[in-house]
């Protein structure tokens, strides 16, 4: 005769499996997020080695600008001009296959429709304002991403070393970076191309809705260089890379309202003008951001030391010297 199971015996079946299952979650978790983390850097390093490419074919020049459609800050209609249409354009690659697979952002702050429709802002075609079809169809070309592009790639430096009005305004800055600027910087690989962007995920004023799908939207660019102290001048000085933070892996639990930040990401990839990528991890002052927050003296310069990038991410002068570590 066969017995079936006790009620005590399928309890104990039931609680192994539970337990068994709570063990392997974490695990899963993590294998997950070093996937993700994984292909991020291969899309990165996709990207960066095509701006490589592209400069190789384009006089030394790594972009025609950065992917903005303002007048003030981007160097023509971003169909035409700009670090994406180059990609495109050119056939180097297609930056809106190659997201971060980790970033809750599917889109960039450049598709927001009241950004790209800005009272200065190029029109498609010369025609009216970008419509929500427009914005569809400008993602299924590939013009889109969720990396931020560094400030240095799209402009180089400052015409002057005063710090101009806007440190965003085409019309006070070098223009895109040619690699004859890599030289103050002692070595490609320490001048970065694109990085994660910051996750201000309580931050709703960039959202953006395309084909009925709305996402939080990625940093565009870089925020250009703080102001520093020279000779007791103000001058320009080293570069901000606070829009660049964490989206992979998992830390301490932060939150920082005064940026709008709370999640617990730990790591970020950022791509460099050799074409390598490398992985930073928010762990010096835990903030969400790589932020440079300590002020520090060199010689006749007052500037700011990175939190978590010094010695590894270049952010000095490319067009002059006297600010070059």
């Amino acid at each position: 005769m066969r017995r079936g199971f006790t009620l005590i015996e399928l309890l104990v079946v039931i609680a192994i499996v539970a337990l068994l299952i709570s063990l392997l979650i974490p695990s899963l978790g993590k294998a997950r997020d070093l996937a993700k983390q994984s292909a991020c850097a291969s899309n990165l390093g996709q990207l960066s080695k095509a701006s490589l490419a592209y400069s190789l074919d384009n006089k030394g020049f790594y972009c025609s600008g950065s992917f903005d459609n303002s007048m003030q800050e981007g160097y023509g209609p971003i169909e035409t001009r700009g670090w994406v249409a180059d990609m495109l354009v050119g056939g180097y690659a297609n930056p809106g296959k190659l997201l971060c697979p980790g970033s809750p952002a599917r889109f960039s702050e450049t598709l927001n429709q009241a950004r790209i429709n800005s009272s200065r802002a190029y029109r498609p075609d010369g025609q009216g304002p970008y419509t929500q079809a427009d914005l569809k169809r400008l993602v299924d070309e590939g013009f889109n991403t969720n990396y931020a592009q560094n400030w240095q790639m799209a402009h180089t430096d400052t015409r002057t070393e005063a710090p101009p009005p806007n440190v965003k305004d085409v019309r006070y800055l070098l223009g895109p970076l040619h690699d004859r600027y890599l030289v103050a910087a002692g070595s490609p690989s320490l001048v970065a191309l694109f990085a994660d962007g910051t996750i201000q995920n309580d931050d709703r004023a960039d959202r953006v809705t395309i084909d009925g799908l709305e996402s939080w939207g990625a940093k565009t660019l870089t925020d250009g260089p703080y102001v520093g102290i020279r000779n007791g001048r103000p001058s320009v000085g080293r570069q901000r890379f606070d829009d660049w933070g964490p989206v992979h892996g998992r830390g301490p639990k932060i939150n920082n309202e005064d940026a709008e930040i709370s999640h617990d990401r730990l790591n970020a990839n950022i791509g460099f003008a050799d074409g390598h990528v490398a992985l930073f991890s928010d762990n010096v002052i835990r903030d969400g951001m790589f932020n440079a927050s300590e002020q520090v003296q060199q010689g006749s310069f007052f500037y700011r030391k990175y939190d978590e990038l010094e010695g590894r991410v270049y952010g000095g002068w490319l067009a002059r010297t006297g600010l070059n570590w």
